[in-house]
């Protein structure tokens, strides 16, 4: 089974319609997430011979994204302007086979930060807080 490369990746965020248009942010160079994990629940009990354990609900974590800025990127404008107003917005990340693979996540953005320095470009960091499930189309 071949590889799937990260060149033709692409994050998107999604214009609030219905149905979602989404846009790519332009000028995405590295990213990582959605990741998960889960609670342990301890469900031990004075009957009980060993540890009883359950789990929680999933947190799928955050996305965390590296770009460089790119002037006029209305994508990445209205990213900034979510992380401004705190607000809850649809997201998508897809991957470059073929079918594509995609998962798709509500979140906020947490950080939005701007960075260079000599010989560089300006780049943006950027971390999203994931709310609620990620749906794929794995299966």
């Amino acid at each position: 089974m071949a590889s799937v490369k990260t060149q033709g990746c692409s994050l998107q965020l999604a214009d609030g319609a219905s149905p979602l248009v989404y846009t790519a942010i332009t000028g995405v160079m590295s990213f990582s997430g959605p990741s998960g994990s889960r609670a342990v629940i301890d469900a031990t009990t004075l009957a009980s011979t060993g540890k009883e354990k359950d789990v929680g609900l999933a947190d799928y974590g955050q996305v965390t994204f590296e770009g460089k800025f790119t002037q006029g990127d209305a994508a990445m404008i209205d990213a900034w302007d979510n992380f401004v107003a705190g607000t809850l917005h649809d997201w998508r990340l897809v991957f470059s086979d073929s079918p594509e693979t995609q998962f798709d996540f509500q979140g906020y953005v947490l950080s939005f930060n701007y960075q260079g320095g000599v010989d560089d470009i300006v780049r943006t960091s950027v971390t999203i807080e994931i709310s609620g499930s990620v749906t794929d189309n794995l299966a």
